[in-house]
């Protein structure tokens, strides 16, 4: 039985997320499992592990599509890997709810959740993917609170007021102010309103060429892929448009070898600048490096921004020891790529643009420091073919949407196959393409140059919280 309200509130979970959208579900996903723990304590392990499993196994499926289709794996090496994922995913809520059964004050809870979903954000590479936070994407005036703090912090406010109504309907009344006031609150920096945000704006045109993945990296069609995004490309200069930005791995080739191909867009580039996703390499006559990375091409001359945060197990491979057979399984003799090792802003008219590349927008972390070194407008290159024709896309889109309130900045999103996008500041989606749609995508985008709270301060507002949860059980044991 309690397996089965486990994957109630899971679904409920789900059906406010990316992807679905359902408005305020995730306010209220909890309450079911919190409820049976609460007369079954002593089911708590199967009944946590139900919940954990089944939700990040629903919501993390495009993983069998990745290795499957992209990876030449048969189906069930990715249901194993998608398994053997969600259960350790699933072991951060395993060990919440067990403290649910032992713990008598709340705000010892809450500082729990947070401190569970940091650790799984950081520890071995960290995977922030589906934070609770990012259920709130749908639901504007909680969402609104992650430039106060953060998504981790709208994570706490869902709990919250899950542990409120579940109190409330058990029967404790005084619960029921709290959970007014807690709702209230929540809702109050919904009404802010920045008014430095039309300082300046800047039109961008984003290349979508989404041509068939696979199709990419046949030797045979290689100048097909390239022929076509330069269709496209020439459409997004002749647009009106300030930059142009072409997504992650836009060619597939080292554009720095291709000599007739690189100075064509230098060229290009004497009209406007561009951005374009693509891979390099350095060598140094000992050691050839392959990097992930951004490149802008302003009148002639070339900067780059590899990327700092790799994907494990897709852009490199921990613990060798361990996981060499498996590289050579799925990636053949193919080397890990070199993570970069500094933030880089482009310049552009007295303004900064801050990079993520891909996996990165997942890592608050990262926003945060290219906004702390000046960045006022975010570009966002991305793949997503990886995803297949599924929810993954949404998921990684919603991050987009996460990291724009946090910094209270716009994002440009351009995406090999979609979702590409144009997010203003506070996460207001102005325009899409959506997945598999060829084009050009053109928006313009005001530039934001004041910091949020949560820029300013980051997590250092856990502190209070976990000074009032050692206040509040250290006055439950006196009592």
């Amino acid at each position: 039985m309690g397996i089965l309200y486990g994957i109630i509130s899971a679904i409920l979970l789900t059906l406010s997320g990316p992807g679905f959208q359902l408005p305020i579900i995730n306010l209220v996903s909890f309450v079911p499992l919190f409820l049976y723990l609460k007369h079954k304590p002593e089911k708590w392990l199967f009944t946590s592990l139900s919940f954990g499993v089944s939700y990040y196994f629903i919501n993390l499926f495009w993983i069998t599509e990745a290795v499957n289709y992209f990876g030449d794996a048969p189906i069930f090496i990715g249901i194993i890997l998608l398994l053997l994922l969600s259960c350790y995913l699933g072991l951060y809520y395993v060990v919440f709810f067990y403290a649910y059964t032992k713990v008598k004050t709340d705000f010892l809870m809450l500082a729990l959740f947070l401190f569970l979903e940091m650790v799984k954000s950081f520890f071995l590479s960290g995977f922030p993917w589906m934070n609770l936070g990012l259920t709130s994407v749908s639901y504007r005036p909680i969402l609104m609170n992650a430039a106060l703090v953060g998504e981790m912090g709208v994570g706490i406010i869902i709990i919250a007021i899950n542990l409120f109504i579940t109190k409330v309907i058990a029967g404790n009344r005084k619960y029921l102010v709290y959970l007014i006031v807690t709702i209230v609150l929540s809702h109050i920096y919904y009404f802010y309103k920045d008014t430095n945000l039309m300082s300046k704006e800047i039109a961008f045109s984003m290349v979508q060429p989404s041509y068939d993945h696979k199709k990419k990296w046949d030797i045979e069609q290689k100048y097909n892929v390239v022929s076509e995004v330069i269709k496209y490309t020439e459409e997004a200069f002749l647009r009106n448009s300030d930059i142009v930005v072409l997504p992650e791995s836009a060619f597939p080739l080292y554009l720095q070898t291709e000599i007739d191909l690189l100075s064509y867009f230098k060229d290009l580039s004497e009209k406007k600048p561009f951005i374009i996703g693509n891979i390099r390499f350095t060598n140094d006559g000992k050691n050839v490096k392959v990097y992930n990375s951004n490149f802008y091409v302003k009148d002639g001359e070339i900067e780059f921004y590899d990327k700092i945060h790799l994907v494990p197990f897709g852009e490199y491979f921990p613990m060798k020891f361990i996981t060499s057979d498996i590289q050579k399984y799925f990636f053949g003799t193919d080397s890990d790529f070199t993570a970069g090792n500094k933030i880089v802003l482009f310049q552009y008219s007295g303004k900064k643009i801050g990079n993520l590349i891909c996996y990165e927008d997942a890592f608050f972390e990262l926003a945060r420091k290219n906004v702390l070194e000046g960045a006022d407008i975010f570009v966002v290159t991305t793949n997503d073919s990886w995803f297949g024709k599924n929810h993954g896309r949404d998921q990684h889109f919603a991050m987009d949407i996460m990291r724009s309130v946090e910094t209270g900045r716009s994002f440009v999103r351009s995406s090999q196959s979609g979702i590409s996008g144009c997010i203003a500041p506070y996460g207001k989606v102005l325009a899409t393409l959506d997945v598999d749609v060829k084009g050009v995508l053109d928006c313009k985008l005001p530039v934001n140059d004041s910091k949020t709270p949560f820029m300013i301060l980051g997590y250092n507002w856990a502190i209070v919280l976990v000074i009032l949860a050692i206040f509040a059980e250290l006055r439950f044991r006196k009592n």
